[in-house]
């Protein structure tokens, strides 16, 4: 590469085989080496180019770490549905119908347990 030294796209290489996403990594680069986006921009498209492999297995383990969007809606839907069921179940044993006192009947049990004082 054309005025920037090998090792530059060796570490460049480094946060993409560490899973490290094109933005990730020029933070790195910038915070850890005061690098220049634009440099680390270049060596990562550079590195596109001529490199293929390396990112069709970047891409690869970046599909697998990230669940398909169907399996995201999947599970929202089933958390929904038990904050559903959790709802409905307090509501049972709270409202007088489950295992929860009578609104009529804790009342009664107030004013008792005041007499009793």
């Amino acid at each position: 590469m054309g005025g920037l030294p090998h090792y530059f796209c060796e570490i460049v290489e480094e946060c993409i085989e560490n899973n490290m996403s094109k933005d990730e990594t020029v933070r790195h680069l910038c915070d850890k080496y005061l690098t220049p986006h634009d440099y680390t921009n270049i060596v990562w498209n550079h590195l596109e180019r001529t490199n293929p492999d390396l990112f069709i297995s970047y891409y690869a383990r970046i599909r697998e770490r990230n669940p398909q969007p169907e399996i995201c809606q999947r599970i929202l839907d089933t958390l929904d549905q038990i904050q559903s069921n959790t709802e409905q179940i307090v509501k049972l044993l709270t409202d007088g119908y489950g295992f929860g006192p009578h609104n009529e009947e804790a009342e009664k049990q107030q004013v008792t347990m005041k007499r009793e004082r």
